[in-house]
């Protein structure tokens, strides 16, 4: 059995979307960033330690990038049996189980 366990805020850093960025996963960043109204391609590449230290920084590029990630696995047929969360792990373990609508999370 599978269970997929996602991190709280404090696990982010600078740069921590650029192994994904050309990943089909990305698209999720392109949803995101309609939902709203914000760039936030920029959060997950270009900002800082200081940017991405303020928790509505820090929690939105944590969650996104755990979105990206779980949709990049799923998409080679990994499946999980469950999902766990610390925390702010907790909303993506509630939206990667089907709980929570990914728009309403972001």
């Amino acid at each position: 059995m599978i269970v997929f366990t996602y991190s709280g805020q404090g696990s982010q850093k600078p740069g921590m979307g650029t192994p994904w960025s050309d990943h089909p996963s990305w698209e999720l960043v392109g949803e995101a960033s309609d939902a709203i109204g914000r760039d936030l391609a920029h959060l997950l590449l270009h900002s800082d330690a200081g940017e991405l230290r303020d928790t509505q920084n820090a929690q939105l590029a944590t969650f996104l990038l755990s979105m990206v990630i779980l949709d990049a696995v799923e998409r080679v047929g990994v499946d999980a049996a469950g999902h766990a969360g610390h925390s702010l792990g907790e909303y993506s373990a509630l939206t990667a189980s089907g709980a929570l609508d990914f728009s309403d999370a972001v």
